[in-house]
Formats: structure tokens, sequence, C-alpha cells
């Protein structure tokens, strides 16, 4: 507990920047509105595949960055 949930804060700050509706979101995403509510206003967590509906419809998208796992923490070394 207590550690930073980034995509949330993100997606957070996106819904906030454009002023959108837990009920427009609702319509456009096809995720449930309280769902989405619960998600804002902290008590809740989303699945990823509604992540992802949220995200389209926001227009932000996962990408990789160089500062991911080192290949000795894969392999296990």
């Amino acid at each position: 507990m207590g550690e930073r949930d980034e995509i949330r804060e993100v997606i957070i700050g996106k819904i906030r920047a454009n002023q959108l509706t837990a009920y427009r979101l609702a319509k456009e995403s096809g995720v449930d509105c309280s769902a989405i509510r619960r998600y804002i206003i902290g008590e809740s967590m989303l699945g990823s595949i509604s992540i992802s509906r949220l995200c389209r419809v926001l227009g932000l998208e996962l990408k990789s960055t160089r500062r991911g796992l080192t290949r000795s923490v894969w392999s296990g070394k």
C-alpha cells in the first residue's frame, strides 16, 4: 500500500484537463459509469480491459522506455 499508481494519475489528469464526466466516458468507452466514478475517487481499481478502453477514449497509450528491467533480472542472475 502507499505505492504511487502512475497510470491512474495520468488518466485522472487527462479526465480533469478535458473536463470530462464519468457519464460521458462511460458512453464513449463502454465502461460502467459507477465503476469510473469509484476509480476516479480512489474507491476501486479497474481491470486492464477497462483501463485500455478509457485510454483509447482519452487518446492515451502505453509505451515502453529504456528504464525497464535489465536483461540480468529476466534471466534470474
